[in-house]
């Protein structure tokens, strides 16, 4: 079912996909299998976080790369501009003038 899932949404720009796994400060726990959730996230390509509620600094890596996605500039822009340096540039006075 979240293979499914995954698939509908992956043609989406909009939309990525995180994994946080919690409990990162019990490697020894034999029902953590972290090679296996790698080689998952890895393989459907979903951007994988170890974390832990005692290590802050994970808990920010997971929100920073999030809020990074979520503000970066999409690659093409929806405008009908084009290159900055062609397009005119409108002073205050309302002359034209070519950008610099």
């Amino acid at each position: 079912m979240l293979k499914r899932q995954l698939e509908e949404c992956r043609g989406k720009r909009e939309i990525f996909f995180v994994l946080c796994g919690n409990k990162a400060d019990k490697p020894k726990d034999p029902s953590l299998d972290c090679a296996s959730l790698s080689d998952w996230a890895q393989r459907e390509r979903v951007h994988l976080f170890e974390t832990s509620v005692l290590d802050r600094q994970a808990l920010c890596n997971v929100l920073t790369w999030i809020v990074s996605r979520v503000t970066q500039s999409p690659g093409k822009s929806s405008f009908p501009f084009g290159k900055k340096e062609s397009r005119p540039f409108v002073n205050v006075a309302g002359a034209k003038s070519e950008a610099e």
